[in-house]
């Protein structure tokens, strides 16, 4: 069966979703075990850790990955630790042969909510109306943004049929879509 993998990806938490052109859904939240400690051997630990356990997520239905892409602008965490962890699942999915699709995080919230600024809140409470019943409220913001990529991947790359509440195709020129083969 087919799917579209979404993955929200940082170095200390991370979500994946995967759903498929059915409409079932399934997301995972990843927390690091312990803080970060600077150590240079803990931090390749720590972004080898975090690619595979997005790659895990992967099946061989996997038509799609859509990856929120680097938040260049943002003031926390360590800017090269998370490019790292971006840059290794993007050579992940390649070498698995995954269309790889790069969304904007103001993108994926105009997409979910109509909003490029709304908040994690507002992000929730779109996502589960577009999946009702399927105990979102109990989900971490990052199973919510990986729904919302694997969503906008469904919708808008795939053309699946779907509880769609998304902008205009124009407002979603910003994303970085694979050529269709």
């Amino acid at each position: 069966m087919p799917d579209v993998l979404g993955l929200d990806l940082g170095i200390a938490t991370a979500g994946a979703a995967n759903l498929t052109d059915r409409g079932s859904l399934q997301s995972w939240t990843y927390r690091a075990e312990h803080p970060a400690t600077g150590d240079l051997d803990d931090t390749l630990h720590r972004i080898a850790t975090v690619t595979r356990w997005a790659l895990q997520w992967c099946t061989t239905g996997t038509v799609l990955a859509v990856v929120e892409d680097f938040p260049y602008g943002t003031e926390h965490g360590q800017h090269h630790e998370r490019a790292a962890v971006h840059y290794r699942v993007l050579a992940g999915l390649r070498r698995r042969q995954i269309p790889v699709a790069l969304c904007g995080n103001s993108t994926l919230k105009k997409w979910a909510t109509g909003s490029g600024r709304a908040s994690k809140g507002d992000m929730k409470r779109a996502v589960s109306a577009l999946w009702p019943g399927h105990g979102l409220a109990r989900a971490s913001e990052h199973e919510i943004d990986a729904l919302a990529l694997a969503g906008v991947g469904a919708h808008c790359w795939c053309d699946w049929p779907g509880p769609w509440l998304g902008p205009s195709p124009s407002a979603l020129a910003s994303i970085t879509w694979p050529a269709k083969l």
